[in-house]
Parts: C-alpha cells; sequence; structure tokens
C-alpha cells in the first residue's frame, strides 16, 4: 500500500494541489526499503518526488519517472516486493523473470573486450553488448524502418543490466544515457561545457539543453526527408557514447578520490570502485566484436576512430589509428595507476595522477569527431557537418568566446552552406592550445591540404613573442580558461541546474586540482598552488600584502575558500555575489601577485648566471598577464579575461587608450619585458632589477582603474541612475588587491577605501558605499608616495585622478553614458546589455 500510495500521488501531481506533499511523505516510507534494493533506482524515486518540486530533467511525467525506477527493483528476481500485488493495470511487471530460469553472471569475473583490446577488471560484457544496439537502430533505419530504431533507442534490446548479485533485472537503452544526464553528470566538467556551449536561454531546439542529444536525435527520426533519418546510428555513438565515455571516466576519478585515504575507502560502496567505471568507458568506447584496426566489424567509438582515421592516416594493414593506439593506452595507464595504488588509497595525491591522464583521455577522444567535422566539410555533406559540430564544437565553448559563437553561429545553428573552409578549420585550429592539442595529434587530411597545419613556429601571445619552450608558455596561459570553466561552472548550477551549491563544488574541484592547467605534469600548477605559492617571498611587495591580511600569506586563498563554501563574509552573499567574486579574485588578485612572483624570480636567476631559467620566468609572468584565450594577434581578441584585459577594458572609460586601440599601460608594460628579455640576454641584472620594478609599478594601474569604476558604478547604482546590479563584488575584490600597497604608502587613504568598497560587504548601503570621490581622492593621495605613474590612470566621468579636479555636471553626464560608452567602443561585445556582465565576461 506505501508504494500504491506514492505512485496514487504521483499520477494526480497536476490534478491535486496537495499531491505533491502527499507524495513526498509517502516515498519517505518507501526509500529505504528500495535503496536496499537497488541505490541508483531509489535516487530516481527521490529526485522525482522531492517537495516542493519534483526533479523531471528528462522531459517525462513523475509517473513515467517513478514506474521506471521501481521497475528495476520489481524486476529483479531476487526482489522480496511481489510486483503483481502493486499493480496490474501498467506494464510495470511485464519483465520479471522466474528465478529459477533467470540465468546469473559473474559481475566479478574479469572481462576481454573484443579479442583482447582491452581486458577489463570487472564485468562489463553488458555495456559492450550497446554496440549490437547501435547495429540494431543502423538496420532499421537502412530498412526504413524508423518506428523499429526508435524503439530500440528509447528501450534497448541488447545491454542488460545487472544486480549486484549478477541476475538480469532491466535493458539498458542508448536514450537513458541522455535522459539521466541532467541529473547525474551534473559534476562533469566535460558535460557543463557542452550544454554550456549549445545553451540558447536554456533551450537547444526548442527543449531543455540538458537532453540535446536526446533531443538531436529525436530530430532525425521525425524528419520526412532521408538524408537526416540515415544520420541516426552515427548520432547515437557521436553524441550519447561519447558523452557516456567521458561520464565514467569522470566518475571514475570521482571514486579515485574518494578513496584517497583508507578511511574513506571503508565508506566507499561497491558500484562507486574506480576501476569498475574505468572499464565501463572502455567498454562503450570499444563495444562488442571490434577487431584491432577495423572500420568495418564494430559500431562504436572505436570504429568510428579507424573509418575517419583512413581519411587522415597511412595505416598499415592490420594495425590500428595512431589515435586509437594512444587513447587505448591511456585506458590501460589509467586501469594500471588504479592497480598499483589499490584504486587511490595508498596516498593522499593518488588520484591526482588518474585525474591527469583523464585530463588527457577526453581531447584525445575529440579527435576523431573532429576529423569528421574536417572531412565532412571538405566534402560538402551538410547533414554531418552539423551533426559532428554538435558532437566536437562545445569542447570548446570555454575557450575563445568570440571564435566559438561564430562557429557555432556558422555550423550548428544554421544549416551548413557555402563557407570558407579554410576560415573554419583556422578558427578551430586557434583553440587547440586551450584542450592541449596540436597539428601533430589531429592531423591533416590526405590529398586535401585545407586542414594543413604547423603551430611549432607560433610563439606569441596577442603579439608579444616569448623566446622559450612553447608548451610551457602556452600551458601557463591557460590559467585563464580554468578561471572561465569554474564561471561556467557556477553559472550552469545557478540557471541550468537550479543547484548552486553541487555547482560550487565543482568549481572547487577545479581551482584546486585544474582543470585545463596542470595536467600533464608541468611545472605549471592549478590556480590554488598559485594563490598559495611559498616563493611569493622573492615579491617586495608581498610583505605589504602579509601585514594587511594579518599575517596571512595566503590571503586570496583564504577568501577564496569561504566564497566557494559560502563562509565569513560570503555566508550572507547570494550565490551570483559569491560568482562574482570568485572570478575576480582569481582573474586579478590570484595573477597579480603570480606575475609580481614570476618577474623577481627572473631576477634572482639572472644574478645567479641561470638565464634561461631567467627567460622562462619571464614568458610565464606574460603568460600569467594575457592568458591564451587573447589569441596570437597583436593586441589580443578583446576575448581575454585577465589583468592584460581589464586594461583594455578600463581605458575606454579612462580615456587612456592608445592609437591600436589596446591600453596605452598594456603596451607599457610590453614594452618593459622586451627590454627584460635583452637584460636576460645580456646578462644586465642591475638593469632587469629596475625594469622589473617599473612592470611592478604599471600592473597596478588597472587594478587602481578598477577600483575607481567599481565605486563610481555603485554610487550610481544606489542612486538609481543605472540600470546595473552595482559592481559591489568586483569592488571588493578589485579594493583589496591593492590595499595593502595604498596602506603602505598612506594608512589613512587606504581606510578611506576600504570604508567605501570593503566594510559592509555584502550589504554595503548608502551613502557609506556611494561616494566615488572619497575614493578617488584617497587614491590621488596614496599615489604620490609610490612609483605609480598617475597619468597612465587617467580621468573618468570628468575627473582627473591626479588632481582631483572636476567638473560637476560633467561627472553626472558622463557617468551616466559609461556602460554605452563602453559597449560603442568594442563592437563585438555590443550584444552584452548589461554592464555588470559585460566587465565580467
Amino acid at each position: 500500500p506505501l508504494i500504491q500510495s506514492m505512485l496514487y500521488y504521483a499520477d494526480k501531481d497536476s490534478q491535486i494541489e496537495t499531491a505533491g506533499a502527499a507524495g513526498y511523505v509517502s516515498s519517505l516510507a518507501v526509500l529505504p526499503i528500495i535503496d536496499s534494493l537497488d541505490t541508483e533506482s531509489s535516487n530516481m524515486v527521490e529526485n522525482a518526488m522531492s517537495f516542493p518540486s519534483g526533479s523531471q530533467t528528462s522531459g517525462q511525467s513523475k509517473i513515467e519517472i517513478i514506474y521506471g525506477g521501481l521497475k528495476s527493483v520489481l524486476t529483479d528476481p531476487s526482489s522480496f516486493i511481489d510486483c503483481e500485488l502493486i499493480s496490474n493495470a501498467h506494464p510495470l511487471c511485464d519483465d520479471v523473470q522466474d528465478p529459477n530460469n533467470a540465468i546469473p553472471v559473474d559481475v566479478d569475473e574479469p572481462t576481454t573486450i573484443s579479442h583482447g583490446l582491452y581486458i577489463a577488471k570487472n564485468y562489463v560484457d553488458d555495456r559492450s553488448a550497446i554496440a549490437k544496439d547501435v547495429e540494431e537502430i543502423q538496420d532499421f533505419v537502412d530498412s526504413k524502418d524508423i518506428e523499429g530504431a526508435k524503439l530500440v533507442y528509447k528501450h534497448g534490446s541488447n545491454s542488460k543490466i545487472y544486480s549486484k548479485n549478477g541476475m538480469p533485472i532491466g535493458i539498458r537503452s542508448i536514450s537513458s544515457f541522455s535522459l539521466q544526464a541532467g541529473s547525474e553528470m551534473q559534476k562533469d566538467p566535460t558535460y557543463n561545457m557542452f550544454v554550456y556551449g549549445l545553451s540558447d536561454e536554456n533551450d537547444f531546439l526548442g527543449k531543455s539543453v540538458l537532453n540535446y542529444a536526446d533531443t538531436f536525435v529525436n530530430s532525425l527520426f521525425e524528419s520526412s526527408e532521408r538524408r537526416w533519418t540515415s544520420l541516426a546510428s552515427e548520432a547515437v555513438v557521436a553524441l550519447h557514447i561519447w558523452m557516456q565515455v567521458a561520464h565514467k571516466l569522470h566518475a571514475a576519478y570521482d571514486a579515485c578520490k574518494l578513496s584517497k585515504n583508507a578511511s574513506e575507502r571503508r565508506s566507499v560502496i561497491e558500484s562507486s570502485d574506480a576501476s569498475l567505471f574505468l572499464d565501463e568507458a572502455a567498454a562503450y568506447w570499444i563495444g562488442d566484436n571490434q577487431s584491432t584496426g577495423s572500420s568495418s566489424q564494430g559500431h562504436l567509438l572505436y570504429a568510428l576512430t579507424e573509418k575517419i582515421g583512413e581519411q587522415f592516416e597511412n595505416i598499415s594493414a592490420g594495425s590500428q589509428s595512431a589515435v586509437n593506439s594512444r587513447i587505448i593506452d591511456l585506458f590501460n595507464q589509467a586501469k594500471n595507476h588504479i592497480a598499483i595504488t589499490n584504486g587511490c588509497s595508498t596516498s593522499q595525491d593518488a588520484h591526482l595522477e588518474l585525474r591527469s591522464i583523464v585530463g588527457n583521455l577526453i581531447p584525445m577522444m575529440a579527435v576523431p569527431l573532429l576529423r569528421c567535422l574536417y572531412y565532412y566539410l571538405s566534402i560538402g555533406d551538410a547533414e554531418r557537418v552539423k551533426l559532428y559540430a554538435i558532437s566536437v564544437l562545445p569542447v570548446f565553448s570555454h575557450c575563445s568566446p568570440s571564435s566559438y559563437l561564430e562557429l557555432k553561429n556558422d555550423l550548428i545553428d544554421h544549416d551548413f552552406n557555402e563557407v570558407d573552409k579554410e576560415y573554419i578549420f583556422f578558427k578551430i585550429r586557434s583553440m587547440y592550445d586551450c584542450l592541449g592539442l596540436s597539428c601533430d595529434v589531429v592531423g591533416s587530411l590526405l590529398g586535401d591540404d585545407f586542414a594543413f597545419c604547423d603551430d611549432s613556429s607560433m610563439k606569441a601571445l596577442a603579439g608579444y613573442f616569448f623566446r622559450t619552450d612553447r608548451s610551457g608558455v602556452i600551458e601557463a596561459s591557460r590559467i585563464d580558461v580554468d578561471t572561465r570553466a569554474i564561471d561556467i561552472f557556477i553559472n550552469n548550477g545557478m540557471y541550468l541546474f537550479q543547484d548552486s551549491e553541487v555547482a560550487f563544488a565543482a568549481s572547487f574541484e577545479c581551482y584546486k586540482y585544474g582543470h585545463n592547467i596542470a595536467v600533464t605534469g608541468s611545472n605549471h600548477g592549478p590556480l590554488q598552488s598559485l594563490a598559495t605559492s611559498s616563493d611569493r617571498d622573492v615579491v617586495p611587495a608581498f610583505s605589504a600584502f602579509r601585514r594587511y591580511f594579518e599575517d596571512d600569506d595566503d590571503y586570496a586563498d583564504s577568501i577564496l575558500v569561504d566564497a566557494f563554501i559560502g563562509n565569513g563574509v560570503f555566508e550572507n552573499a547570494n550565490a551570483d555575489e559569491r560568482r562574482r567574486a570568485i572570478a575576480f579574485i582569481l582573474r586579478y588578485m590570484v595573477t597579480h601577485m603570480s606575475i609580481q612572483e614570476k618577474i623577481h624570480t627572473a631576477v634572482e636567476y639572472c644574478k645567479s648566471n641561470d638565464f634561461d631559467n631567467a627567460e622562462s620566468a619571464l614568458d610565464s609572468a606574460v603568460a600569467y598577464l594575457i592568458g591564451s584565450i587573447e589569441g596570437e594577434e597583436d593586441g589580443g581578441s578583446y576575448d581575454g579575461n585577465l589583468i592584460y584585459m581589464l586594461a583594455k577594458r578600463m581605458c575606454v572609460h579612462f580615456g587612456t587608450c592608445a592609437a591600436t586601440n589596446n591600453a596605452q599601460v598594456n603596451e607599457h608594460i610590453i614594452s618593459l619585458f622586451y627590454a627584460g628579455q635583452g637584460e636576460v640576454e645580456a646578462g644586465a641584472c642591475g638593469s632587469l632589477s629596475k625594469t622589473v620594478n617599473k612592470i611592478d609599478a604599471a600592473l597596478l594601474v588597472p587594478l587602481i582603474q578598477g577600483v575607481i569604476f567599481a565605486s563610481l558604478e555603485n554610487e550610481l547604482y544606489f542612486e538609481a541612475r543605472t540600470t546595473s546590479e552595482g559592481l559591489f563584488p568586483e569592488g571588493y575584490v578589485l579594493s583589496q588587491s591593492i590595499l595593502p600597497i595604498i596602506n603602505d604608502a598612506l594608512p589613512s587613504a587606504a581606510k578611506d577605501i576600504q570604508s567605501v568598497m570593503v566594510d559592509g560587504f555584502p550589504n554595503q548601503t548608502s551613502p557609506a558605499a556611494a561616494n566615488h570621490m572619497k575614493v578617488i581622492l584617497a587614491i590621488r593621495d596614496a599615489l604620490r608616495y609610490t612609483a605609480v605613474d598617475c597619468d597612465q590612470v587617467g580621468s573618468i566621468a570628468g575627473v582627473n585622478v591626479c588632481t582631483g579636479a572636476f567638473d560637476a555636471s560633467e561627472v553626472r553626464k558622463s557617468a551616466s553614458r559609461s556602460a554605452s560608452l563602453f559597449l560603442s567602443a568594442f563592437p563585438t561585445l555590443a550584444a552584452t546589455t548589461a554592464l555588470a556582465l559585460v566587465i565580467l565576461r
């Protein structure tokens, strides 16, 4: 009766006002029993019956979700619940098997996948059997039986689901990979990038972007044109199966991390075994009945990789493509690491090696999809161009915003027609570094050189030519990609998943361990390692920061941790305020000190005659200043999000842009770095020290401008003279990036700035926080005691920062135009309407 009660209220959810609450109470009585039989089913039922609003991200009704969750439990022959007593009005019990006739499998038996391509530790034949579903879908489509194809897609045919006792309890369907993604993949970095990249106001093709793969495949089934329906089996492999492999890899890492010490490992349930998740990923990649190097026998991603590999590589008979060789090798590296470390339980850091392997594996998995996109572009196959654009371009969505959006518009949002394929390739190629890919890895089409490239000679960041090892500098520059990924995680949590705390937890992982940087074992660590570096004592100004933050050497990390977990001053901040503060701390507070650490380390290397490392340190400093998203062209792309880009945005308001539209201070800083290169080469360490001190001073200029700009916007917000939300989190962070320097120069000025920009956050009130002139005058007075060239700061809204002179009428008139002035200065950003969002982008 308890289960029947829950089913009744789930069915009447939209008809009876109190059904949601009543169903929730009923579920509380049933869930412990369901959980004891099958945790996955329990989670499904719990999410659907939660009150006040159940989770129905799959597009199914509440009753359909409950039936689906109960079916796996009730059809288990070992279940003690008599299914027929619950309901005979719904095919709930159709798949119940006689325990005497059911043939169990040994779920602990190792599996040899496809004649030895991969030896799994666990039983995963049921997962690799999904390849037979793909084959059946293709056979039905070939015979024009679309309904048959849809039936296999939606309900499954060959991939059985087994209980922990090895008894068959259901059938796995390809559609479920997408329909359950919104709840199961919420923490996965790869899935987050895809739903972010494909989302148009949270939708994709008019439905929830969380189920983008299912939406696209159903659109193929529903098409009246053969050219679209014929793509169904390819689509489920490129979209559903590919993302399922990525999901299982992320799950393997998560389970590995949970097992990082023995006490935690004892609490990890059997279904969270890292080796099982990894074996599942390999099974979904290779599939059933796949032969080494064959592009015709298999039906999953291994076969696809071999098929498209023939267009890019000269593969000898009996061999496999270089891409598959690398992917299988990485699978084996991961498997061996899990085995050697006893599931990552032998040390606190054992999980990091697996994170590195997964971080290399997923970009490599994107290569065959990229190759498919290039090939079908080359032959003008419009339908497959769209399919493979959807399947791979979103992996770049956190890279260069303008390049990605242009590609999305041309290849995803609109049907492919006549496009400049060389230009398309150039735009995609410009984002290779973001994922750690290279021209050598992706390769070039045989017989068509439109996709030919050579990145060995590309050694520039926004026009700055670095001299040292390209891979090291590029990896350091990807710090901006990590900061952008963190912002995307939190945004998705707030607006797609409606669970910001899970998103903050996922982004905290990225901060601690890295998303793009530090996955290949280089000297450039994740963001937290920059914020807590033990080498910052080399920076003369670091002692001022230590004093100001009351002996907290890791001041930026302390503020960040509070923002991620909602502690300290952020206990009363909303999710968006926390997100914006995190973004600015990472982009400006952390990088500001990291740049200084590198340039002063260069001086120390120079003094010890280690000129190679001195050059390398200077180049790393530039990488932290500019980032990778700016691109290679002189002046950058206006896509960046580090101090270099902040200077370009602020120069519009302060009248300090050069004729090139770059900020004058940026051009000054870059000229100083070039001077530093020459001084290292000449061994002129004394001159280098002076140059480095000038860079220190110049770096403060965009931060100072940011503080003043935020103070002005906040005052306008209190006066209701702007449509923006104010820039309180941004001002809170930027001011604390300069306050230690101001405090050393003139303590009274620091107190004035703090009273306006810091005190009372996040609940600042007028008139205390509505006094931009107090901030300007305090900065003016303090700069007299610093090495900062005040003229580089400029004027804003009629106020000269150096003199404090202003025209009151001009202040109001100019300030009210600040948002439109900013937008009109850079047309590529004109689509962004809120100033706060523009500044944060």
